[in-house]
């Protein structure tokens, strides 16, 4: 009897010991979700230094130092590796160093900071301290003009391409400003709204089609290599993905920012995991925006709707632990999007002062050889005023899905 039981026991131990064997064998084959490692900003929403409010936007220096978009207050904060304030710059209005809806900002091969000033349709070029160096564009269709610029993204070569939102096109630019190429389709695939766009290593183009709930990997001539998405919620499908990220190891990360959440893909399209839901907990988002890879394995995503930037730590498959997330304070629910109050924005005057110094457009009639021709009144006239929307930038954009979603559009600022 005394053998029996021994045995019973012994049979159960090594059961238990082999499902730990085989929980190890599964966890260090397969992905595991970023953990938390901060939060970046206070709190609540709130405009005191430190603070944010509905942040769009997000890049980081070699150092670790992170630049927040603070969209709401209209200006840049700068924050340490440890997410203490290091100074602030900008304010509401259409003069240098002040901005109408930022939207993005982009650190260049040679360490300036570019920022998508969207309600004032044109780039504005910093320092990294904040020093203004320049400004690019203006309100319009024609080659260096913009009609709501958003993304951007460097080649390997310095140049910069712009996700020109409501012209429909991507436009590229040489160091000095210069037009260099205009996109306006993937082969037969036209954008719809394109809110982000990144590059990889051999200079292909990822571009977030976010009208019509999908990511293009193109050439840079504009030939189309791959398209994948649908509008949905399931796996490789998104509702109004607003940025992609190509990181430095060659995965895709696109911000699905209907469905609060990241989706990672291999080059060639292949879903291979997501991270986030929604909520105010670490880990969760409210109508996430742009994304940018930090060093040491880090993710930042500027939580717009929660008004905070979350600094995440990639988990590698053999990480079975990671440090704990870092606890939030108590705070009020987050408003869903429809209930976040609409701001009202006064158009920018024609002719708004650019600043001596800055790169000018390409005064050439036409894109360079070989580029698509920009469409003859694709965007606004200079004297016409953007359609309003929750940041009094970007008008609704088209519904590309077979059904209407029953919930208002993440790409509605």
């Amino acid at each position: 009897m005394h053998n029996t039981r021994l045995l019973v026991w012994v049979l159960i131990l090594v059961g238990v010991l082999g499902g730990a064997v085989a929980a190890v064998l599964y966890l260090t084959q397969h992905e595991l979700p970023p953990a938390t490692e901060r939060v970046v900003g206070a709190a609540t929403r709130g405009n005191l230094p430190g603070e944010l409010a509905e942040p769009a936007g997000v890049a980081v220096d070699p150092s670790g130092n992170s630049y927040a978009v603070d969209t709401g207050n209209q200006r840049i904060q700068r924050f340490d590796v440890e997410g203490r304030l290091i100074d602030v710059w900008g304010g509401p209005g259409a003069d240098r160093n002040q901005f109408r809806e930022p939207l993005r900002i982009e650190l260049a091969p040679d360490g300036t900071l570019w920022v998508a000033d969207t309600g004032n349709d044109r780039l504005q070029h910093f320092d990294s301290r904040g020093g203004y160096l320049g400004e690019l564009g203006s309100l319009g269709s024609q080659p260096g003009q913009f009609a709501g610029p958003i993304g951007m993204a460097f080649d390997k070569s310095g140049e910069m391409w712009v996700a020109d939102s409501r012209n429909n096109r991507l436009q590229q630019f040489g160091p000095q400003g210069n037009v260099l190429k205009i996109l306006e389709r993937a082969d037969q695939v036209p954008f719809r709204e394109p809110w982000g766009v990144a590059v990889d290593s051999l200079g292909n183009l990822y571009v977030a089609n976010t009208g019509a709930h999908q990511v293009l990997k193109l050439t840079p001539e504009g030939e189309l290599l791959k398209k994948w998405g649908l509008p949905g919620k399931g796996e490789g499908e998104f509702r109004h993905p607003t940025d992609v990220l190509v990181t430095s190891e060659g995965s895709v990360l696109v911000v699905d920012s209907g469905n609060n959440r990241i989706q990672k893909f291999t080059q060639q399209g292949d879903f291979e995991a997501e991270w986030g839901q929604t909520g105010i907990a670490p880990g969760q988002f409210q109508k996430p925006q742009q994304i940018a890879e930090g060093p040491g394995d880090r993710i930042l995503v500027a939580d717009s709707g929660n008004h905070r930037i979350q600094v995440l730590r990639i988990r590698r498959p053999n990480q079975l632990f990671a440090p704990s997330p870092q606890a939030l304070p108590t705070r009020p629910e987050v408003p869903g999007p429809e209930e976040i109050p609409t701001v009202q924005v006064t158009p920018a005057p024609e002719g708004s002062p650019t600043g001596e110094g800055s790169p000018a457009p390409s005064s050439a009639g036409s894109p360079a050889p070989g580029t698509s021709p920009s469409p003859a009144g694709a965007s606004p006239s200079p004297a016409v005023s953007p359609t309003p929307s929750e940041h009094g930038v970007i008008p609704p954009p088209q519904d590309a899905s077979p059904e209407p979603s029953p919930e208002p559009s993440a790409a509605r600022f």
